[in-house]
C-alpha cells in the first residue's frame, strides 16, 4: 500500500513539473529529490553518473528548443526534464521493482469493477521493468564483441552497417525473451 501511494506522488509530481512555470518552485523540487536521496544515503558518485549520462540528452533538447523558441523556454524544459530524470531514479532506488508492481496493482485495483484482470497487468509491468537492464548488457555485450572482431564503432559504420549489430541484438533479445516466455508457462501463468 505504501509502494501504490510513493506511485501515486511520483506521478503528480511528474505532471506537475510540467505544468509549473515558476523556477523557484522547480528549484526547490530539485533540492527536495536530493535531501530525499541523501537520506537514502545513496551514493554520490551513481547519482552524477545517472545525471553525466543523461546530460547529452538534455543539452540536445535545449540547444533545440534555443534554436527553435527562446532562452527561457529552452531552460525550462531543460530543468524539466533534469527533473523527471532525477525523478524516476529516485522512484528506482526507493522502490524495488517487486514494489513498484505491487504498487500498480493498487492503482489499478479499481479496474476489477470491469473485470480486468489487474495482477496480469502488474506482472507484464514487472516484467518489462526487470527487461530494461537485461536489453542494456546485451546491447553492451554485444558492442564489445564486435569490437574484439575488429568493428569499428563511428558514425558512417553505425549509419551504413546496422544490420551487423541490430540482428545479433535482436536476435539474442528474441532468445530472452523465449526463454522468459517458457519460465512463465512453468510457473503457471498463461
Amino acid at each position: 500500500m505504501i509502494s501504490m501511494l510513493i506511485l501515486l506522488v511520483f506521478f503528480s509530481l511528474s505532471i506537475l513539473i510540467f505544468i509549473i512555470d515558476n523556477y523557484i518552485i522547480l528549484i526547490s523540487l530539485i533540492l527536495i529529490d536530493l535531501i530525499i536521496l541523501f537520506l537514502l544515503q545513496v551514493n554520490f558518485h551513481k547519482i552524477m553518473n545517472v545525471l553525466y549520462k543523461n546530460m547529452l540528452f538534455i543539452l540536445f533538447i535545449f540547444l533545440c528548443n534555443l534554436l527553435f523558441l527562446n532562452l527561457d523556454i529552452a531552460f525550462l524544459t531543460a530543468l524539466r526534464l533534469f527533473l523527471a530524470i532525477n525523478f524516476t531514479y529516485t522512484i528506482s532506488v526507493l522502490l524495488p521493482i517487486s514494489k513498484i508492481s505491487e504498487g500498480f496493482y493498487y492503482l489499478f485495483y479499481p479496474l476489477k469493477l470491469f473485470k480486468i484482470n489487474i495482477k496480469n497487468i502488474s506482472l507484464i509491468i514487472s516484467i518489462s521493468l526487470a527487461f530494461i537492464p537485461i536489453l542494456i548488457n546485451e546491447a553492451k555485450d554485444i558492442k564489445n564483441s564486435l569490437i574484439n572482431k575488429g568493428f569499428n564503432f563511428n558514425i558512417k559504420n553505425v549509419i551504413t552497417k546496422p544490420h551487423i549489430f541490430l540482428i545479433t541484438y535482436f536476435n539474442n533479445i528474441f532468445d530472452r525473451i523465449d526463454e522468459l516466455e517458457k519460465a512463465l508457462i512453468i510457473k503457471g501463468y498463461e
